[in-house]
This record gives C-alpha cells, structure tokens and sequence, in this order.
C-alpha cells in the first residue's frame, strides 16, 4: 500500500510539472497571475493567460490561423529581431555589459513578445529578475512554447492584453521594457503610438532602460520633462534617463 501511496504522489508531482510548475518550495516559473510577478494598480484587469487555458493541438491551429488573420495594433513582432539582438550580445561583451547594467535584477516587460521564447532568453542573458510577455494575439501559442521549454530560469507570466491597456496598468518607474521587430506595420496607429509611448516613459525604471531593434516604440518626453537619452548598442537602441 505505500508503494501505491508513493506512485500517485509521483505521478501528482509529474502533472503539476507539465502545467510548469516547480516542486514545493522552489518558484513556480510560469505565473497564474502577473500579478505574481509585478504588483499592479488593479490586477483584475489585467488578463493573464495561464498553462490551464491552453486547448487541444486540433483547436489551437484554427486560433493560431484566426489570430493571423485578425492581427492589429498593440502585438505581434517578428521574433527574429530578438534572436538577432540575442546573438550581437553573445557575441560582443561590451554590449552585453552596456545593457546589462540597466536590466539586470530588474523586472522586465516585452511588448509584442510573439509566437516563441527569444526574448524570454534575451531577459535571462540580461540577468532580468523576471519577464512578462504582452502578446494580444499569440497569447497561447506563446505559452505553449514556454510550457515545453525546460530551461525557465526566471519567473514568467504572459498576458494577452494589448500594450497601452496593459502599461497603464503598470505602477511608476517599476519595470523595464523591450520590444523587438514592433514595425510601423503592426503599429500603424500614431496617436496609440504616442500614448504608448508615453506610458513607458512613466512605467520605465529610472535606472532602467527601454531596449529595442527594428521598433516604432520608445520612450516620449514632453518639453520641461526629464530628458530622455539614446543610445545605440549593435542592432538595438537603448532608451534611458
């Protein structure tokens, strides 16, 4: 009778591992609520999407071809702008140091994280303390590739609410931001743009940075403001205080 009792304790341990948790006592990686992760100014308002959520292959191919189809401001970069920005700071340590100072140990949040897990290993190469993907459109199929990814080093959380709804959410000066491949095709609406912009002004850490690569977004300073820098590191842009 114990080795039963043992074998469904195991088997209970190995279905909470696949929903991407961690045994008890360590951090669960993949966050139910962002929350978790950044205390935001309503958590209710905020849609997380959670390992739970996720459906069948057969149903997530029709949802993956309809978000596809649907796709509008606010999501959806080429993820290959992070893959590039990952390998540019492999490759020289000068860069990697530069950007590194200003995420390291802070919590970081990657607008239009699209359909894989670069910039989740951009945020690790950066030492960040823990990433949230915004992603309105490849919500699920983001998470599901974080839930068959085994080396979740930092804790995540994915939601699928657009970039200015969520940034307002978003307390003063707590986070920094990237945001790569976010084109002026996928961002073609100026005046979201702008107020996007000026949210991650006030969201962005005073010690952080907004970093970037083939993006229309970035930090906006009005007159009298404090003054925004930029600062070109390989193929990304650093935005900074």
């Amino acid at each position: 009778m114990e080795e039963l009792s043992l074998g469904k304790e195991q088997n209970e341990a190995e279905k909470k591992s696949e929903l991407g948790k961690q045994e008890e006592g360590v951090k669960i990686d993949i966050a139910d609520s962002v929350n978790d992760i950044l205390h935001l100014k309503n958590p209710d308002l905020t849609k997380t999407v959670r390992v739970t959520d996720l459906v069948s292959d057969e149903q997530s191919i029709s949802e993956i071809i309809g978000e596809q189809t649907n796709a509008e401001e606010g999501g959806i970069s080429d993820a290959g702008f992070a893959v590039y920005a990952l390998s540019d700071l492999d490759r020289n340590p000068k860069h990697l140091e530069k950007v590194k100072s200003y995420f390291e140990g802070k919590i970081v949040i990657d607008i239009g994280a699209g359909r894989n897990d670069s910039g989740y290993e951009v945020a690790k190469k950066l030492g960040c303390k823990a990433y949230i993907a915004v992603e309105p459109y490849y919500s699920k199929s983001l998470l599901r590739e974080f839930s068959n990814t085994k080396d979740k080093d930092i804790p995540l959380a994915v939601t699928s609410d657009d970039a200015l709804t969520f940034l307002k959410n978003v307390p003063d000066s707590s986070v920094t931001i990237m945001s790569f491949g976010t084109d002026e095709y996928m961002f073609r609406d100026r005046e979201y743009n702008y107020k996007l912009g000026k949210e991650i002004t006030r969201c962005l850490s005073k010690d952080g940075a907004f970093l970037s690569s083939e993006s229309v977004l970035g930090p906006i300073a009005e007159d009298g403001e404090q003054e925004i820098k930029r600062d070109t590191v390989g193929r990304c842009v650093i935005f900074h205080f």
